[in-house]
């Protein structure tokens, strides 16, 4: 839980998950700023996109019943 808490907090307000995903020297900054590698910066993007597209996909099932 500190790593991703570190990660989070050395993001800006500019940095949205989507920017951050498709730039590398953004990932960079950030692992940097958090004491952590970028690959655990990947890790926990991706997690956030899978929790977006399932939260998506919840959303969509609760408006079709």
């Amino acid at each position: 839980m500190g790593r991703t808490e570190a990660i989070i907090k050395s993001m800006t307000l500019q940095d949205g998950a989507i920017q951050v995903s498709s730039n590398g020297t953004r990932r960079m900054r950030i692992a940097n700023g958090a004491g952590v590698k970028v690959v655990d910066v990947n890790q926990l993007l991706k997690q956030f996109q899978q929790m977006q597209k399932m939260m998506r996909m919840m959303k969509g099932n609760g408006t079709k019943s």
